[in-house]
């Protein structure tokens, strides 16, 4: 009898969210741990303090995720990272394809060997894209504090991993998303150099900077909101090269941008 019981730290269960697997009534894991200090990132709790953490095993989540089929037919991972838990999350999501159950994971792309070895557990896949693939600019952006070059060649080579997985699993889904920060990474150039990195994506996703007082770094918030009237032109750019760009703001939420939207900015 194999031994299924590897320690797992997470904030809490979100149950029946239909936000995070599209189309699917789903129960999103918030894990804890990250290797990476992003000021604009709204976990901080999962990743600074175990006081927020709650402890379990890997048996005992997958009774939970069992009781709940009824209910949910798809389970997220998101977090903080959930690759930070590698062989956690690994014995969770090869149990949950074993049940029938849909699988998607959100990471930052920082762990690749074990987005690799993750991939064919999974159904689903968002990667965040922080900004330009350059090691000192990625770096400083994530307040990484290790060696640059390490932090840029994992990220861009999980870029290639998915890459090199679509091609051989059509039917992976795959999503990359930038949240856009005002002076931090929203150019046009900028932008347009990731989207043609991730061109194959099933979807890229333009995310509206959102100030308030939960960021990992709260002097980030006088920065105020990205105005939309900004994402607007730069999904116009990353749709040169990705057929599907979605914007997700405060307001509206998830809208799928369309060449049209072009004309209706001035109103904004």
């Amino acid at each position: 009898m194999s031994v299924f019981m590897t320690e797992f730290k997470y904030g809490g269960i979100l149950e029946g969210s239909t936000e995070y697997y599209e189309g699917k009534k789903a129960a999103v894991v918030f894990m804890a741990g990250c290797p990476l200090r992003c000021g604009y990132c709204f976990s901080a709790p999962l990743i600074l303090s175990s006081q927020e953490w709650q402890v379990s095993d890997t048996e005992r989540l997958m009774e939970y995720f069992e009781r709940k089929k009824a209910e949910m037919e798809a389970v997220v991972f998101t977090g903080a990272e959930p690759l930070h838990q590698a062989e956690a999350l690994m014995e969770l999501c090869r149990k949950l394809r074993e049940k029938e159950f849909l699988v998607r994971v959100e990471t930052s792309g920082f762990y690749a060997d074990a987005l690799e070895r993750l991939l064919p557990f999974v159904n689903n896949v968002a990667m965040d894209v922080k900004t330009t693939f350059h090691a000192e600019k990625y770096a400083q952006l994530t307040g990484f504090r290790g060696e640059p070059a390490t932090l840029m060649q994992d990220t861009y080579r999980s870029v290639v991993i998915l890459r090199h997985a679509k091609e051989q699993r059509p039917d992976l889904y795959v999503e990359f998303r930038t949240t856009v920060i005002p002076d931090v990474n929203d150019d046009s150039v900028l932008i347009e150099s990731i989207a043609k990195e991730v061109s194959f994506a099933d979807k890229y996703a333009l995310q509206q900077f959102m100030a308030g007082p939960t960021l990992n770094d709260p002097s980030l918030e006088k920065l105020g909101d990205l105005p939309k009237f900004r994402l607007i032109e730069l999904a116009e750019v990353a749709a040169r090269h990705v057929k599907n760009v979605v914007l997700r703001t405060r307001e509206d939420g998830e809208q799928p941008f369309e060449a049209t939207t072009m004309a209706n900015t001035q109103q904004l």
